[in-house]
């Protein structure tokens, strides 16, 4: 169940575990008498499934924790773990990125909704654009839908640090050469090089916020 408000949040558990709603006199139950009535029905056989539990406030997560404690099994799906109260009690899992083939539905299925036709190189090229990111490839499908242009904001790379770093230090070598065989001229050129692949490296570090959707 996704988390709107608090009201909505127990009332939806409650009609799941067929939890009455409403009082004898047919008045709907007021949030914190849901709340005890679920307290009061949950045992070791209930399980609660939370899409977006990071939406979930501080003081339900408090009483997930309770419940918790008391056998109620809780699955909780986060972009990123808060490492915080009930969190910490969960064991965490990190499930697989989707393969290209469940990307290229989603994409179909997104293009079928927003009533668009794609081609085989655009399905292509929404793939690529997305990095594995369903609601990626949804946002992008319906942004070329009304004709707007999006740009890449996965962040799937490939790290090419050791190649730097191996780099700078073969440069290094250099420099020790000429100066254990007093080539000056070597030594001093081994020193530029070094320094200018320093200072690239240096401004290949700027960049914005790494955070991307979901974060």
């Amino acid at each position: 169940m996704i988390y709107r408000d608090s009201k909505q949040f127990f009332t939806a558990i409650a009609e799941n575990l067929n939890i009455p709603t409403t009082n004898e006199n047919d008045k709907p139950l007021s949030t914190e008498a849901l709340k005890a009535e679920i307290t009061l029905n949950v045992n070791p056989n209930t399980l609660f499934i939370f899409p977006h539990a990071k939406r979930i406030p501080t003081g339900i997560r408090y009483w997930l924790d309770f419940i918790g404690d008391q056998g109620v099994k809780i699955i909780a799906f986060t972009v990123t773990n808060p490492k915080k109260d009930i969190f910490l009690k969960l064991q965490e899992l990190e499930l697989p990125l989707l393969s290209n083939n469940q990307i290229r539905a989603i994409i179909q299925d997104e293009a079928q909704q927003q009533g668009i036709s794609l081609t085989r190189s655009e399905i292509a090229e929404f793939v690529a654009s997305c990095g594995k990111n369903p609601f990626l490839a949804r946002k992008n499908v319906a942004a070329y839908a009304l004709g707007l242009d999006q740009p890449l904001e996965h962040t799937q790379y490939i790290d090419i640090s050791p190649i730097t770093y191996s780099a700078l230090l073969s440069i290094g070598l250099f420099r020790f050469v000429g100066l254990g065989i007093g080539d000056r001229g070597l030594y001093v050129v081994g020193s530029c090089v070094f320094l200018f692949f320093m200072i690239i490296r240096q401004l290949g570090k700027i960049r914005g916020s790494r955070r991307k959707i979901g974060q």
